[in-house]
């Protein structure tokens, strides 16, 4: 997983995806998580 590979917690890791299943997985292995909506404007502006 890359989160092992960057060395990082998963906690403290954001995935984006349009797919539920994949969401659903990465809940699972505690990242956190955003479904993305095809069409939505994808704007973050802090990360904590």
């Amino acid at each position: 997983m890359i989160v092992d590979k960057l060395k990082l917690p998963a906690q403290d890791c954001l995935m984006i995806d349009d797919s539920k299943k994949n969401i659903e997985h990465a809940k699972k292995v505690g990242l956190k998580v955003q479904l993305y909506k095809k069409g939505a404007n994808l704007k973050i502006t802090s990360f904590n």
